[in-house]
């Protein structure tokens, strides 16, 4: 049979349920083992491919590893818990449902060539996961994207060395999508491979501010940042976007990127944590009307989660961006529909009527009101959730009342709530 707690199961036979046992698990049974109790071994070794369901907790004390051309899979609802009380080795390639890091004073280590993928949460309890040696990736797919959980209460595990970071793309065909980074300071060509244009260089639009047209020989690219400081070029706000091919994305900064739906994108390098502050989100007094009669004004910051994790913008540490730092509570999250077509949705921060959760990578406007000013947001690490949320956007079905105006050149919808911490 598959069950773990059945001794004729296991060679030689008995129930490996101990901190001195150490299991084998071979590749090809006809069985593959299924765990639905609590069990603590010491080390555990999958055999090339070799399948096991952990449907509980999974304690082991000493080494993890995996042989062979193929990975060991741990399937199931439960975790693996690397609790050694003077660390644990990785060895080989291992996929995880979930991984939780509960060791001492020493840090769980992926040795050389150790390849570790987690399919939902990477809990860091406590100790330190140090992955210079090997690689462990955070998956996403069209049905749920791995996070890491260093934030909730007691929690004081690090990590120390590089992750990847995986965003799965829904849809089909290239759209436009509005992007952020979960890794600290990550390469524009890490997010989009070949991405072109001339970088920091502010795209020309046409002298009569046609939407759907730029100058001839305007600079261009795949990747675009939105600088509401831009050089305003003919007073069109078109001319407030440059380009960006290389260098690294900014910590909290929206980008707009054209993604092929159906596709894993990546980043690389250390995961971001701890409060992080975007700065120079300015309102310099104009307004600009497109050759289309579009009327944009100033004020439209583009920012976005920077976290590894759920952002919850309805905490109530949240009402700080509004009585505090002076945005605006409403933000616009943009859905594209089309390559070069979306629909702005709006929700409210710190409102007790509706829910922002935004997902790793999700990015959003924010609208600073006052003129001729200057602000900073500040993400604050109170925001993580540990919500699992595989798409780019999810709110959640809270009543509140929304007005749609929808006419000939576009809809627009606006969305009101209650927030009990305003005066």
């Amino acid at each position: 049979s598959t069950d773990w707690f059945v001794q004729t199961n296991w060679t030689p036979n008995g129930i490996p349920n101990g901190s001195n046992t150490d299991v084998i698990i071979p590749s090809g049974t006809t069985n593959n083992a299924i765990c639905n109790a609590p069990v603590t071994i010491s080390d555990m070794l999958l055999e090339n491919g070799a399948i096991l369901t952990v449907n509980t907790n999974l304690n082991v004390t000493g080494i993890w590893s995996s042989k062979g051309t193929g990975t060991g899979i741990v399937m199931g609802t439960g975790q693996v818990i690397l609790s050694g009380l003077y660390g644990n080795s990785v060895y080989g390639a291992s996929q995880f449902y979930k991984l939780t890091m509960h060791t001492g004073a020493d840090s769980v280590r992926l040795q050389a060539s150790a390849n570790v993928n987690v399919v939902k949460l990477l809990n860091l309890q406590s100790g330190r996961l140090t992955t210079n040696n090997g690689s462990l990736t955070l998956l996403s797919s069209d049905t749920v994207t791995a996070f890491i959980d260093d934030f909730s209460s007691g929690f004081t595990g690090t990590i120390n060395g590089s992750v990847t970071a995986q965003r799965h793309v829904t849809g089909t065909g290239v759209m436009q999508h509005f992007v952020s980074s979960p890794i600290n300071n990550a390469a524009v060509q890490d997010l989009l491979p070949g991405a072109s244009g001339a970088d920091a260089v502010f795209v020309t639009p046409q002298p009569t501010c046609d939407e759907n047209a730029l100058a001839s020989g305007s600079n261009y690219g795949q990747v675009f940042e939105w600088r509401d400081d831009g050089p305003l070029t003919s007073g069109c706000y078109m001319a407030n976007w440059k380009v960006r091919s290389s260098g690294n994305l900014q910590n909290g900064t929206c980008y707009s990127a054209l993604l092929q739906g159906g596709t894993v994108y990546d980043v690389k390098g250390q995961p971001n944590t701890g409060d992080i502050a975007v700065t120079n989100l300015t309102n310099q007094d104009w307004t600009s009307v497109s050759m289309q009669g579009r009327v944009i004004a100033s004020g439209w910051s583009f920012v976005g989660n920077p976290y590894p994790s759920v952002l919850d913008l309805n905490q109530v540490v949240s009402n700080q961006h509004i009585f505090t730092e002076g945005f605006d509570a409403q933000v616009q999250i943009y859905q594209p529909t089309g390559p070069y077509q979306g629909t702005y949705n709006p929700e409210l921060m710190g409102s007790a009527g509706t829910q922002v959760q935004l997902a790793p990578f999700q990015a959003f406007m924010l609208f600073n009101p006052d003129l001729n000013s200057t602000k900073t947001f500040t993400f604050h690490q109170q925001e993580r959730s540990t919500a699992a949320n595989p798409v780019f956007y999810q709110q959640a079905n809270q009543p509140v009342l929304e007005i749609t105006v929808d006419g000939a050149n576009g809809k627009d919808r606006t969305r009101i709530g209650f927030n009990d911490s305003a005066t």
